[in-house]
């Protein structure tokens, strides 16, 4: 036997593994089967015409759907883009945002926010605390639907003023009939933090995480109470304020908007058929983006 020295190297039987073949047909291939198709078929039995055209046609669909998810990706991509950058500037301001949870401070009053889906004979508001032991209590008689804006003296059901901590709104509203009316809440605070899940944008308000889709209203900076009812972004400078008083007309308008719920519907629909279904938030940055917000 003779021994091996250490400069032995086993024979090379063969290259680097290659990569599998792909499984998806491009239009190359597909125009290579269709043409082999027609060299080979039988010249006593040859494709009808109209099987033909309709594999063309399938092909130019497939094409123009490949075309479409690229701009859908490139829309997506833009969008996301755009709500970075706005939801960047928003950190410092008073924002207003759907939630039912908000840091009380003793010795402030509170003003209560929510909205009625119809008009209420009777609408009952408690404020829970972390235990969920209700602290205080507000009845109300014959409320409008929409809006409405309930003050809070900050005392307790005992009288007492009610200490610092974070208090959660409980609507129970009732019509003629005794039914329960359907509600939504709103809390207010300043933008502390910008945080980013997935590639959306988050914002940070009172300790407590909304999507930027949350966000109704933006107040601007110091706003005295906690919810004053206003729609405007509040600025130092009067031509800087009459511009944005314009974007927010524009925005507002019936055609605008209805154009801009159009596109995302759109969007959504193209999404779907994608397999790639848009969620709330990214249909509502669709129309936020339309209509310049």
């Amino acid at each position: 036997m003779n021994a091996i020295g250490n400069d032995f190297r086993p024979p090379v039987t063969g290259g680097a593994p290659s990569e599998p073949p792909s499984q998806e047909l491009g239009e190359e291939d597909f125009l290579k089967l269709l043409m082999t198709q027609i060299g080979n078929q039988d010249p006593l039995n040859p494709m009808e015409t109209e099987q033909f055209m309709n594999q063309i046609t399938a092909m130019n669909s497939l094409q123009q759907q490949i075309a479409s998810n690229a701009r859908l990706d490139d829309l997506v991509l833009a969008m996301s883009a755009l709500n970075n950058e706005t939801a960047v500037n928003l950190v410092g301001k008073t924002v207003v945002v759907e939630g039912d949870t908000f840091p009380h401070t003793q010795g402030e009053a509170e003003d209560i926010t929510f909205e009625l889906s119809q008009a209420a004979e009777t609408v009952q508001i408690d404020l829970v605390d972390a235990n969920g032991t209700v602290v205080a209590n507000i009845e109300k008689t014959d409320m409008k639907a929409g809006e409405n804006t309930v003050s809070w003296d900050g005392l307790d059901t005992d009288g007492n003023l009610r200490r610092d901590g974070d208090l959660t709104i409980r609507i129970t509203a009732k019509d003629s009939d005794e039914e329960l009316i359907p509600t939504r809440t709103f809390v207010s605070g300043t933008v502390d933090e910008l945080r980013f899940d997935g590639g959306f944008p988050q914002v940070v308000v009172g300790g407590q995480v909304f999507q930027l889709a949350s966000i109704t209203r933006v107040l601007g900076g110091d706003v005295p109470s906690r919810f004053d009812g206003s729609s405007a972004v509040g600025t130092d400078d009067e031509d800087d304020g009459s511009a944005a008083d314009a974007a927010a007309a524009a925005a507002a308008d019936p055609d605008v908007i209805a154009a801009a719920e159009a596109a995302a519907d759109d969007a959504a629909a193209a999404a779907a058929e994608d397999g790639r279904p848009l969620t709330s938030a990214q249909r509502a940055a669709v129309a936020r983006v339309y209509r310049g917000l």
